[in-house]
């Protein structure tokens, strides 16, 4: 069985616009601080060992995302996690957010792994390739 990677996340004011529903591009800073809490607390790697001291990153190659729903100042949210596919230098990962069991968010983003000096791609170890197969969803 696969895991599934969850974090919490209110919505507050600042993602909001006067209306207070959540403006569209706010969904995506949510989904990519899931990503990072995701290789920070689930895959141990995180995004100031990755940036700063190995210098390597893991930028967007592809995202899709759907809004099925809006979301509104004061809901309570989670945000999950799975692996899709695991590649030699990229993976791509499953998002979506929920309340009160409704998925409101889903997304799909394919992360490359890359040197920052040159931008290119570069393997991931065996290490985090092992901890990433974790969240794989299974068929």
């Amino acid at each position: 069985m696969s895991k599934t990677f969850t974090i919490d996340q209110d919505i507050l004011f600042q993602h909001c616009d006067p209306a207070g529903i959540v403006f569209y591009p706010r969904f995506f800073e949510m989904i990519n601080l899931t990503i990072e809490r995701w290789f920070d607390k689930a895959i141990g790697y995180s995004f100031a060992q990755m940036h700063v001291a190995d210098q390597t990153a893991v930028p967007t190659a592809s995202v899709e995302a759907t809004f099925n729903a809006p979301g509104k100042l004061g809901e309570e949210w989670q945000w999950h996690l799975t692996v899709e596919r695991v590649g030699r230098t990229s993976v791509k990962v499953r998002v979506w957010g929920t309340h009160d069991a409704q998925t409101k968010v889903e997304s799909t983003m394919t992360l490359v792994h890359i040197t920052k000096s040159t931008g290119r791609p570069i393997e991931w170890s065996p290490e985090l390739k092992d901890k990433m197969t974790l969240y794989l969803e299974k068929e």
